[in-house]
């Protein structure tokens, strides 16, 4: 580092020597960065914002296309800007267009950027872009041109609610403007006067600044203004960098030290070097004949006032890429951006040199030092002061005070009490939380005008304290929170009407509860990246008020807590906004994977309900009964034991939904009709093997019969009795079965299992040879069992009924009529809801069965063959029920008819064996394909809870097809006593019974 004494002697009459340190080579410096756009042979870049970097290429023609880049200069980074074209100028309905000085967020957030445009009829126009509100400003300050025609306006550089930029109305001289975006209005920069504040001093002439015949502004920040002007300071004429300050007027002159025969045409931006009152600015040193010789970063401090000079502390620091020509365009933080000449190719760079040492500045041991850098864990409050706080570590808090308090400062010395004072630059890229009992205490607090956080990290804060929040002092405070960062605890930002909050990553409060109101004032943008997370109870949702207007996208993300009653009659009011809400979520996600969000609009507001989507997780036809039928359910007015229901659904996964609905669906239920059909088939079947007996000649009377013994080699002529008159028969019998019905995955039926037994006794009489009529009565207890659906019940019957046969030469026709009445007790367990629930219920039933078979019989002295067709229906008429209605579970079974339709065609294979002089045996062999038309055994029901939710849901069903057989054998003495046996079986794909029967019979 040098001061040359020459040099001094020189600056010492007109400002305090200059610090100069040691050339910097870019190319050295940490994450430095080349670039070139396309092919092109110019890539600029002009401005510096946090991560938004703007630029142009060349497009032909000498025009030129506005770039946006995040973060880093690279193919993959950057965007037209602010909106692509088909030229390619990247600004409708311009030939050209360059971005300039953008602000902090996103170019989809709140970012505002600056610049020019070109058309074919026009020179350069400036521009202000506002992505908040998607609105392009022309900035024509013809106001301030006295009647002159401006030929071209371009703007430079924004901060807070000031644009500041430049016009000519004749192109050797240039004017600096200042535009206020709050009142729409423009003014001149009052150059004219001296470095100390109040402007002239008339007891030290040499000090003003007179003459000004020309001046541009490239730069604000906070109260600051930089920029250039040629014009006389110190009652010399040549071309000036300055520094304005609003606050107080005071305007300070520069010039670089190289030698007296260079000069700075201005400074272009200024940006905060880390402390309140030390700024950064970056320079190009150009000779007299007009050529660049240095770029300079300059580091000034304003809260250090040389007493007699009045000009505050500055540093240069010479920058270059190689030995390569130069130019320095903006700067933030520590990153400095530019072009170079790459032999005949403009580059445009990007380093990071905010560690270089430099002296002179108090405080400020390198270019850019934050006022606190963090990058450990700290249990302790960190305090900006005004200047930058930047969080790489951890901040804890849980005393009774704040994380990170970004302070305030004027930032410059001496200033007037009344003076605005400006926040600091918070950049989080680590976690700041506050978890103190105490309330109302802030992970961030932000103070003074337009400070500003940006965040990439996580703030927390726990119940009853703030993430972010403000204080009195505060005004225009500016959020950034980024694509990955996490903002969990409340907000609550009243920092006037031109605060602005952006979300581009998430904004939300996990901690248990809900109710809890983010307020911001301004602007509040949520972009495509953004997510708003709201707590959801039975009361209440988080809510987000903004006072001011509200533009959204991206997610929403409604928490509903464990336990919450909701419903498609629950709306809640989510967002606010007072001067007007656009926009739209583009999508709604809930923690419930049952029940999604719907969200309506107005002009203020935004409205949270929501929608059932229960059948999204059924996976078979009575899933997806039970699952519509609840869902219907949703969107009416359930009583308080009806929504305890939707209640335990809506939190549950697909999985736990859909064995919720098979617990609920009551499908075990239909295993009663299975079990009464095989109930009423014993009883009919017991029947039927009566009349085949008859047709088997046992002891008929007639001449037939005599025939048929004849034929039989007259086999036990005596066998029942010396009588040919005997016409009534009494038999009683003994039943049981046994009967399993697989499930359907498809209809999500389950597998059931019946057991019946019973007794049946019965009385007969032969009318003639030709026709035998008779009538029976009887009992059968049956049990069943859906295991996969915790169901079982007990069923018991009493049944009568009437049968006959007739023959006609070798045809026959067997007929019978049977009644059953049923009554019985169901059991099911209802799992997966809460505590497992017990149902049980009382049922009753009619069935009403009749049967036809039609047969031919040939006799033959080895076997005798008897094919057969036969058709058999029954009417089960069930009553309807209701369970007991635990935990508010149980189902009100409606009343309903269920039929079986089985018909058969098989052949019978019977003969006579005379086994003693006194006994005849009777074996038959019954083969039979058996189609069941009516397979359908179904359950309409509805939850007593939910009585609107009725459902039809399908039990195991009958097999269409099945193979018959039976093997019947009956011994018949002479005295007229028979005793007969029988065993069947049916089988199918899908379905296996199994029929026994033992009984006796009397002949008199």
């Amino acid at each position: 580092m040098y001061c040359k004494t020459y040099i001094c002697l020189f600056f010492a009459a007109i400002y305090s020597c200059p610090i100069v340190a040691a050339t910097i080579d870019l190319s050295e410096a940490p994450d430095f960065t080349s670039y070139q756009f396309g092919t092109g042979n110019i890539t600029t870049v002009t401005g510096i914002r946090d991560r938004n970097i703007t630029g142009n290429y060349v497009i032909g023609n000498g025009n030129t296309g506005g770039l946006l880049f995040n973060d880093s200069l690279s193919d993959s980074t950057y965007s037209a800007y602010p909106t692509a074209t088909l030229n390619q100028s990247n600004f409708p309905g311009a030939i050209s267009s360059t971005p300039y000085g953008p602000s902090f967020g996103s170019s989809l957030g709140i970012m505002r950027g600056v610049g020019s445009y070109k058309t074919a009829t026009s020179g350069d126009q400036g521009y202000l872009y506002d992505a908040a509100t998607g609105i392009t400003t022309t900035l024509l300050p013809q106001e301030l041109a006295r009647g002159q025609t401006i030929l071209n306006t371009l703007a430079h550089s924004n901060f807070g609610n000031q644009v500041v930029g430049n016009y000519d109305t004749q192109l050797s001289t240039g004017n600096g403007f200042i535009y206020n975006i709050a009142s729409n209005s423009y003014s001149s920069i009052a150059l004219s006067g001296s470095s100390i504040a109040g402007g002239e001093i008339t007891s030290s002439p040499q000090t003003a600044i007179t003459g000004t015949v020309s001046n541009t502004a490239y730069g604000v920040y906070n109260n600051l203004i930089s920029g250039g002007y040629e014009g006389r300071y110190n009652g010399v004429v040549g071309n000036y960098a300055y520094i304005h300050n609003q606050s107080n007027g005071a305007t300070y002159s520069f010039q670089a030290p190289t030698d007296t025969s260079s000069l700075v045409t201005h400074f272009e931006g200024i940006t905060s070097a880390g402390k309140a009152g030390i700024y950064n600015m970056v320079a190009d040193s150009i000779n007299l004949s007009g050529q660049l010789v240095k770029s300079w970063v300059a580091t000034v401090d304003l809260n250090t006032i040389d007493p007699i000079t009045h000009q505050p502390k500055i540093t240069w620091t010479e920058i270059q890429v190689n030995s390569n020509i130069t130019s320095a365009n903006s700067m933030y933080q520590g990153n400095v951006i530019g072009v170079y000449l790459d032999s005949s190719i403009t580059k445009a760079y990007e380093a990071n040199i905010g560690n270089q040492s430099i002296t002179g500045i108090n405080g400020s041991p390198t270019i850019y030092t934050p006022e606190v850098l963090n990058q450990g864990a700290s249990l302790t409050t960190l305090s900006g002061l005004g200047g930058d706080v930047i969080n790489n570590g951890t901040v804890s808090i849980n005393t009774n005070t704040n994380g990170i308090n970004s302070g305030s400062n004027c930032g410059y010395v001496d200033c007037d009490p009344t003076a605005t004072k400006y926040g600091g630059v918070i950049s989080n890229y680590g976690s700041v939380g506050v978890s103190g009992l105490s309330e109302n205490n802030s992970a961030i607090l932000m103070q003074g005008a337009f400070g500003t956080l940006v965040n990439y990290g996580t703030i927390s804060a726990t119940a009853g304290n703030f993430a972010i929040s403000t204080d009195e002092s505060s005004s225009g405070s500016l959020v950034v929170n980024g694509s990955n960062g996490i903002i969990n605890g409340q907000v609550s930002m009243a920092a006037g009407q031109y605060a602005r909050f952006e979300n581009s990553g998430y904004l939300g409060i996990s901690a248990a509860g809900a109710g809890a109101t983010h307020s911001v004032s301004g602007a509040f943008v949520q972009t495509s990246t953004g997510t708003l997370g709201l707590r959801v109870s039975s009361t209440a949702v988080d809510q987000l008020d903004v006072n001011g207007t509200a533009k959204i996208t991206g997610a929403l993300n409604a928490n509903v807590a464990s336990g919450a009653s909701i419903n498609g009659l629950t709306h809640y009011t989510i967002l606010n906004a007072t001067d007007g809400l656009t926009g739209t979520f583009s999508s709604i996600q809930t923690n419930l994977s049952l029940v999604n969000g719907s969200i309506s609009y107005d002009a203020n507001n935004a409205y949270l309900g929501f929608q059932a989507n229960y059948t999204s997780a059924a996976i078979n036809q009575n899933q997806q009964a039970v699952a519509s039928s609840l869902q219907t359910a949703f969107y009416s007015s359930p009583s308080t034991a009806g929504q305890s229901v939707l209640d335990k659904i809506n939190p549950m996964s697909a999985p736990q939904a859909q064995a919720a609905f098979n617990t609920l669906s009551g499908e075990g239920l239909s295993a009663q009709q299975t079990a009464n059909f095989s109930a009423t088939n014993l009883v009919v079947d017991a029947s039927r093997r009566q009349a085949n007996y008859w047709l088997m000649d046992e002891c008929q009377t007639g001449a037939s019969s005599k025939k048929n013994k004849a034929a039989s080699h007259n086999a036990l002529p005596t066998a029942c009795g010396s009588s040919d008159n005997r016409q009534f028969r009494s038999w009683m019998t003994g039943v049981g079965g046994s009967n399993s019905l697989d499930g359907s995955s498809s209809m999500g039926s389950a597998s059931v299992s019946t057991h019946t037994g019973g007794g049946i006794v019965g009385f007969d009489y032969e009318v003639s040879s030709h026709l035998l009529v008779g009538g029976m009565a009887g009992g059968t207890s049956s049990n069943y069992n859906v295991s996969a659906r915790s169901s079982t019940g007990t069923d018991s019957s009493g049944q009568v009924g009437l049968y006959s046969v007739a023959k006609w030469e070798n045809f026959y026709v067997n007929s019978i009529f049977n009644y059953g009445y049923f009554s019985g007790d169901t059991t099911r367990y209802v799992n997966g809801l809460a505590s497992t629930a017990e149902q049980t219920g009382k049922t009753s039933s009619n069935a009403f069965t009749g049967r036809a078979e039609v047969g031919y019989r040939m006799d033959h002295p080895l076997v005798n063959l008897m094919p057969f067709i036969a058709m058999q229906a029954t009417s089960l008429q069930m009553n309807s029920f209701t369970e007991s209605n635990t935990n508010n579970l149980g189902l009100s079974v409606a009343g309903n008819t269920t039929m079986s339709e089985p018909g058969s065609l098989g052949v019978q294979l019977d003969h006579s064996f005379d086994i003693s002089d006194k006994w005849t045996l009777y074996p038959l062999l019954r083969m039979a394909w058996v189609h069941e038309f009516q397979t359908d055994r179904s359950v309409n029901a509805s939850l007593q809870a939910l009585p609107t939710s009725n459902w039809t849901v399908n039990g195991a069903s009958a097999a269409s097809n099945a193979a018959n057989v039976g093997i019947t054998v009956q011994a018949m003495s002479k005295h007229g006593v028979a005793v007969f046996a029988s065993g069947n079986t049916e089988t199918s794909s899908s379905t296996q019974s199994y029929m026994g029967e033992l009984g006796v019979k009397w002949l008199f």
